[in-house]
């Protein structure tokens, strides 16, 4: 007796993340930050920034040592992130009131030479 239902093959974790890497790649615009890890040797590794290219062949990430090209063959996952996060000392939105001013103390308080609160200014 025949089998009416041949096995079929189930796709590995490894093939399904490389698939959906590259449908994140192919969708992603130009200007989008990403992350991709690709093999490399016996290892993988990362690049994280702004996509600047796509040819059919390679991707390249533009990221805060210099461009990184990667071979879309090569590619093992990939995912949008969001942007970096603000320098210290940059004023995020979250502290931002009204019209953008700042809200709240914008500098440090003073401290007398003997640890106690100098005068508020």
């Amino acid at each position: 007796m025949t089998d009416p239902d041949p096995p079929t093959t189930v796709p590995s974790q490894a093939a399904i993340a490389r698939t959906r890497a590259l449908v994140v790649l192919d969708g992603a615009a130009l200007g989008d930050r990403l992350v991709v890890r690709a093999h490399d040797g016996a290892g993988a590794r990362d690049a994280l920034g702004e996509l600047t290219g796509r040819t059919a062949e390679t991707v390249t990430i533009a990221t805060r040592r210099g461009p990184v090209t990667v071979l879309r063959s090569d590619v093992v996952a990939a995912k949008p992130v969001p942007p970096p996060p603000a320098a210290p000392g940059t004023p995020t939105a979250s502290r931002r009131g009204r019209a953008g001013r700042l809200t709240g103390r914008s500098t440090p308080s003073r401290r007398a030479a003997d640890g106690t609160p100098g005068p508020r200014t």
